[in-house]
């Protein structure tokens, strides 16, 4: 699996990266910002964490959109839930700040479901 972290906290990002590696998820980046987030996003992520305010604001509602419409899913990671819209707090869609490790197997577990299912439908 194929992860994008659009974090603009460097040491939360990059434990983030170093947590997700150690589950054997392979990371095709970390953006700090939405230009960086879409550039990313060319490297065919199947899961993003993206966190809600970022280094050009509160961006990560805009950036989780434009990914969720490239058929990334996403996960927000943030200490203040209340801050995503509404319309975007799909159960089991956010990862807490601190974030543990089980919090991110049951997130990356939701994305093995949803993938599984979309191959299956295929057949």
């Amino acid at each position: 699996m194929r992860a994008l972290i659009v974090e603009d906290e460097l040491l939360t990002a990059l434990h983030l990266e170093a947590e997700l590696q150690t589950l054997a998820v392979q990371s095709v980046g970390i953006a700090c910002d939405r230009r960086e987030a879409l550039a990313l996003a060319t490297s065919a992520p199947d899961v993003a964490f993206v966190d809600v305010n970022l280094r050009d604001g509160p961006t990560g509602p805009a950036i989780a959109q434009a990914l969720a419409a490239l058929n990334v899913e996403v996960f927000y990671v943030t200490a203040n839930p209340s801050q995503i819209p509404e319309e975007d707090r799909a159960p089991g869609r956010v990862v807490p700040k601190p974030f543990s490790v089980s919090d991110l197997v049951a997130a990356l577990r939701q994305v093995e479901d949803l993938r599984g299912r979309a191959m299956a439908s295929l057949h």
